[in-house]
């Protein structure tokens, strides 16, 4: 599993098999913010909400699906890539970015350094045409860039709005989907592990269309 290159490499260790022990169990050591994952506001924010203290129903939104494909490694999303998608990103509460970066997944420096991110203007943007906005996701490392792009400012636009951040998204089954449109509108399932006073957690996330 590619990771962010801040944090240690997850581990997964077998500690019993079936042909020895009758049953099979496994030892997973990861972080909060490993492989698909949301970020809740006390990531950033001392004092703020954690994982646990998000509802049912602040984890399933109406939701759309941009895609952002023309996207070069490392470029920035400004408010400019998204205006064209105001009408879809006001009736939904969930915006999810598609910009390839989750075809591309693995172990090389372009992948773990340079994908496309979500800038300060556009992430002001967001709410500031949304004031419903609950869920924001990506399929890169980060809804943000390296130190240059103000990364903590960016996260925190959508945190002191309690806007849950979905990072490394993978869109791999619903590309075929979106090969002849540019967005698609239905409702995201977003299924955190329940951590108490998580910062945030690994979580399966599922996209109904048409709904």
């Amino acid at each position: 599993m590619p990771y962010h290159p801040s944090l240690k490499p997850p581990m997964v260790s077998v500690l019993n098999i079936t042909a020895r022990d009758g049953y099979e169990t496994r030892e997973i050591t990861i972080s909060t913010h490993h492989g698909t994952h949301v970020d809740a506001p006390s990531h950033m924010m001392g004092g703020a909400r954690a994982i646990d203290g998000y509802s049912p129903n602040e984890l399933i939104k109406s939701a759309v699906i941009i895609k952002l494909t023309g996207l070069g490694p490392g470029e920035e999303i400004k408010p400019s890539h998204l205006s064209r998608f105001e009408d879809v990103i006001r009736r939904n509460d969930a915006v999810l970015i598609n910009t390839g970066w989750s075809g591309r997944r693995g172990f090389d420096r372009e992948y773990l350094y340079g994908w496309p991110y979500i800038g300060l203007d556009a992430a002001n943007y967001l709410v500031s045409v949304n004031d419903r906005l609950g869920i924001v996701g990506i399929d890169g490392l980060s809804i943000a860039g390296g130190p240059e792009s103000r990364p903590i400012d960016v996260h925190r636009v959508f945190m002191v709005r309690n806007v849950l951040i979905i990072e490394e998204l993978n869109f791999a089954r619903i590309e075929p989907e979106l090969r002849d449109r540019d967005y698609i509108e239905g409702v995201v399932i977003v299924a955190p592990l329940l951590i108490r006073g998580g910062d945030g957690a690994p979580a399966r996330v599922f996209f109904i269309m048409g709904v």
